[in-house]
C-alpha cells in the first residue's frame, strides 16, 4: 500500500496528470453536451428548475454541468468525487463554466463515514479506478482519504436531494446502504450505473418500493436478465412507486422495430486524419427512438453519433472491445418531423490488424412520452 502524497507521476505513472492537463476539456455550459448519451437524456428529462442534485462520482464534471444548468439559480448540485488526482480538472471545469450553484466534496462515498479508503491502480483507465475500505483487498491500492455516508452528509447540511446520479465503479451498493434513511424519507429519483450480474442494488431498491427502468430502452428491470444481451455495464433509472404517475412511466413501454439500416447504403468517407465515417440519413417523425448497432471491430476506437435536425444530440466513444459490449444502443429524442443522421466512426487503429465492420443498425420506436415531466429544455 502506498500512502497518498500528491505525487501524480509516482502514483499513476503520469496517466491521470496527462489526462487532466493535456486532454481537451469538456464542453462549456453553452455548448452541446452529448457524452454518456442515455444518462445525459435521462438527466435532461428528470432534473427540474430548483432541484437539489447529487452527482456521486463526478469525474471531470461533464454531467454535473448539465444538472447545474437544468436546476438553475434556485437549485444546487453537489459533486462527490473521491479521486484526488482529478480534482484540479473538475474544479477548473466548474469555474470555466461560471457555475456558482455547484459544490465539490472530496470524499469517497461509502456505507459508513470516517473509514480509511483506498483507490485501486488503473493507469490505463483512471476514471475506472475502484475504491475499497480494506487495504488487504488490493496490495497496490493507494490510501486516498476518509469515507462519507450520504445520510451523514444530508444530516449535517440539511440538504435533501431530488435527483441523484451515481457512477462509482461498482461501489453503488455500498453507497446506497449509507443512504437508506434519506431514500426512505425523500424518495429521490436515482440514476445508477450497474455491473451486469450484480443485482444487489436492484434488490435493495425493489425492497424499498422503487421501480427500475433501463435508461436506454425504458423497459422495466428486475434483474440482470432484463439488460441488453452481451452487455457488462448498464445504467438504470429508479423511481419510487408513489412518484410513477408524475413521470408517465407507470405503464410498460411498447417497442416496435420500424426499420433496419443497410450498411451497404451508408455514405462512407475517410478524412485527412484517417477517420472512417459511415453515415446513414433518414427522415423520422416526432417520437422517441432507440438505435441498436451490431458490428465487428478489433484494435481500434469506435464512435457513434446521432444528429437531430442538424445538431448533435448523443455520442459514444470507446475502444472496440468496450464499444461492442456496452455502447451498442443509444436513444434519440425527435421533437418534430425532421432529418436524423446516424454516424459510426472508426477513429483510430491500435495495430495494423485493426478494423470495423457494421453488420446492422436497427431503429426501434419506443412508445413513451418525449418528456417525463412537461417543461422547456434548457440544454
Amino acid at each position: 500500500m502506498t500512502e497518498f502524497a500528491g505525487d501524480f507521476e509516482a502514483l499513476f505513472d503520469g496517466a491521470m496528470t496527462r489526462y487532466a492537463f493535456e486532454r481537451p476539456s469538456i464542453a462549456r455550459w453553452w455548448e452541446s453536451h452529448c457524452s454518456e448519451p442515455n444518462v445525459n437524456i435521462a438527466l435532461q428529462e428528470l432534473v427540474q428548475p430548483g432541484d437539489t442534485c447529487f452527482d456521486v462520482g463526478s469525474f471531470i464534471g461533464g454531467l454535473a454541468i448539465i444538472m447545474a444548468r437544468l436546476t438553475g439559480p434556485r437549485g444546487k448540485v453537489v459533486l462527490f468525487e473521491g479521486n484526488q488526482h482529478i480534482l484540479s480538472q473538475l474544479t477548473w471545469n466548474m469555474i470555466r463554466s461560471h457555475l456558482t450553484n455547484t459544490f465539490i466534496v472530496n470524499k469517497i462515498i461509502w456505507e459508513e463515514s470516517d473509514l480509511n479508503m483506498y483507490l485501486s491502480h488503473n493507469s490505463i483507465a483512471p476514471a475506472a479506478s475502484r475504491v475499497c475500505s480494506d487495504e488487504a483487498s488490493d496490495p497496490h491500492a493507494i490510501r486516498v482519504g476518509r469515507s462519507l455516508a450520504l445520510d451523514d452528509f444530508v444530516a449535517e447540511h440539511s440538504m435533501l436531494p431530488d435527483v441523484v446520479k451515481m457512477d462509482i465503479e461498482g461501489s453503488e451498493y455500498y453507497a446506497l446502504r449509507g443512504f437508506k434513511k434519506t431514500i426512505s424519507e425523500k424518495k429521490p429519483v436515482l440514476i445508477l450505473e450497474q455491473n451486469v450480474g450484480d443485482d444487489r442494488c436492484l434488490e435493495l431498491l425493489s425492497d424499498m418500493d422503487y421501480k427500475i427502468f433501463d435508461s436506454a430502452g425504458l423497459h422495466a428491470v428486475r434483474s440482470s436478465n432484463d439488460y441488453l444481451e452481451g452487455t457488462t455495464i448498464r445504467n438504470v433509472i429508479a423511481i419510487h412507486a408513489s412518484a410513477l404517475g408524475r413521470y408517465n412511466l407507470h405503464n410498460p413501454v411498447q417497442k416496435r422495430k420500424i426499420c433496419s439500416l443497410d450498411p451497404l447504403k451508408a455514405e462512407v468517407e475517410v478524412d485527412s486524419q484517417g477517420v472512417v465515417y459511415s453515415t446513414f440519413r433518414m427522415k423520422l417523425s416526432r417520437g422517441r427512438y432507440l438505435f441498436v448497432l451490431s458490428l465487428d471491430a478489433k484494435d481500434c476506437v469506435v464512435a457513434s453519433e446521432i444528429w437531430v435536425n442538424g445538431t448533435i444530440q448523443t455520442k459514444f466513444y470507446e475502444t472496440a472491445k468496450l464499444f461492442s459490449q456496452d455502447c451498442r444502443d443509444m436513444m434519440a429524442l425527435v421533437h418534430k418531423d425532421c432529418e436524423v443522421v446516424y454516424k459510426v466512426l472508426q477513429v483510430q487503429k491500435s495495430s495494423e490488424n485493426g478494423y470495423m465492420k457494421i453488420n446492422s443498425v436497427d431503429i426501434i420506436s419506443i412508445d413513451a412520452p418525449l418528456n417525463f415531466k412537461s417543461r422547456s429544455t434548457l440544454v
